[in-house]
């Protein structure tokens, strides 16, 4: 079902398909299948996501090495969703979403994408802190951005400016979020 939507899609030629999983990295063995599958069927690159969240350093490199080996090239680096409920934590965990980047770009990824936020981050001190993990994320090595959905679309027509006039000539793709769930739409 999923390549049947996608093959509709596609006829748009997107500069990708983003293809995630489940948060605290609990369904990703999938996730590389599903890249090769729908790069080989469509012929379109994929952006797969890679969560440090509740994994051992060891953990996100193997998946990383997944997807390199499935034939991905470009990869959404991001912190991921925190469990909901207690988990034991992982032994030499990433520190953060930075350190990620920076060893992924270490390790040849020229590719990489990581969060910007239009709407400050939940856990962000101020608007200019936020901004300025996202510059530090570009430095590490991210390539290009795409945004945490928004609600307006003058939130992000600004922060674009904004990211343009401190000098970022990078792409900052605007997310999106389709709408599956109304309860999950209420908390978001």
């Amino acid at each position: 079902a999923l390549l049947s939507e996608l093959r509709l899609l596609s006829a748009y030629r997107p500069s990708f398909i983003s293809v995630t999983y489940g948060a605290g990295g609990k369904s990703q063995a999938g996730t590389a299948d599903t890249a090769k599958q729908i790069q080989k069927t469509l012929n379109t690159d994929v952006m797969a996501h890679l969560t440090l969240a509740a994994q051992s350093r060891d953990d996100v490199l193997a998946t990383a090495d997944r997807f390199s080996a499935a034939g991905v090239r470009q990869i959404l680096a991001l912190r991921g969703d925190q469990p909901y409920k207690a988990v034991s934590l992982p032994q030499n965990p990433f520190r953060d979403t930075v350190d990620l980047i920076r060893c992924l770009a270490e390790r040849g990824w020229d590719n990489i994408r990581t969060s910007a936020y239009p709407d400050i981050h939940k856990e962000a001190t101020d608007a200019d802190s936020d901004f300025d993990w996202l510059l530090a994320k570009f430095d590490a090595g991210a390539s290009e951005a795409v945004t945490q959905f928004f609600f307006d679309a003058e939130t992000y027509l600004r922060f674009r400016d904004r990211a343009a006039a401190a000098g970022i000539d990078i792409d900052i793709v605007p997310g999106i979020l389709p709408v599956t769930n109304y309860k999950t739409l209420l908390r978001f």
